[in-house]
């Protein structure tokens, strides 16, 4: 029901009823019917599954490092998503969700350490507490230094935070795609795709992308490709139709030319 995100009262239809008789009518008696039980029973499960985590995070043969991040919902709520990393008791290397808390008002760096601290708290680790892993904005150096006024006020962000090697990546394959202002440069192509003149909107979209040097022309060359299945088809021809380019070729990153 959880995976799968299945509505709590399914065992409740008759028909969801009729088909656990079917699979095994032996356990039929043993399954709940009641949305609430169900409920219920998940809870349960939830604190007694997370007593396992804290168990494990004490006996830790490392110190506990915490990634995080943050990001809002489809239900438009503000969480920040914190993960451990630790050597397990066997020497086991382990990453582990250990909390999605909701972050109220402004994502400044002191609202999230809030929250993260509560985690931190909950779980108990506050002096097995190792590095933190964030990505490169501001505001998240606040919340780690906030973090350490509170665990340990002798550390400084400088000696116990990593930056976010993937956000450097990031930041680095932007500046090479669209140059020093990669904002302004979304902003102005964001602003094109507003207008409602298809051909001209396509001139000058295609004008600000021939801007970007070989990698503009590379997108501009995919958009006249695709643009017909004949020129497709001849494109793969050309290729010698390799079963690996197919592939390739049909990779739903490329469809955003």
């Amino acid at each position: 029901i959880i995976l799968a995100h299945i509505a709590l009262s399914c065992v409740e239809s008759h028909a969801f009823q009729d088909l656990l008789k079917l699979l095994n009518p032996t356990v039929f008696e043993y399954i709940y019917t009641s949305g609430k039980s169900v409920r219920s029973f998940i809870i349960k499960e939830f604190q007694r599954r997370r007593m396992r985590v804290i168990d494990e995070l004490h006996s830790a043969r490392s110190k506990i490092h915490l990634s995080f991040d943050l990001w809002s919902s489809p239900n438009a709520l503000s969480l920040c998503g914190v993960v451990a990393h630790y050597l397990t008791a066997d020497l086991q290397s382990r990453a582990i969700l250990i909390g999605l808390e909701r972050v109220k008002g402004a994502h400044s760096g002191e609202n999230i350490a809030e929250a993260i601290l509560r985690i931190i708290n909950e779980f108990g680790i506050a002096e097995k507490v190792g590095y933190f892993q964030a990505d490169n904005a501001g505001n998240n150096d606040t919340c780690v230094q906030a973090i350490l006024d509170e665990i340990s006020p002798f550390s400084s962000v400088a000696h116990r935070q990593l930056r976010c090697y993937g956000h450097v990546i990031n930041l680095a394959a932007k500046a090479f795609l669209f140059g020093h202002n990669p904002d302004a440069f979304e902003l102005e192509i964001e602003n094109l795709e507003k207008l409602k003149l298809e051909i001209r909107h396509e001139r000058e979209l295609l004008a600000q992308w021939r801007k970007r040097g070989s990698v503009g022309k590379l997108h501009n060359i995919v958009v006249w490709i695709r643009r017909t299945p004949q020129r497709r088809d001849s494109f793969l021809k050309m290729t010698g139709a390799n079963t690996q380019f197919k592939r390739l070729y049909s990779y739903p990153m490329l469809n955003t030319y």
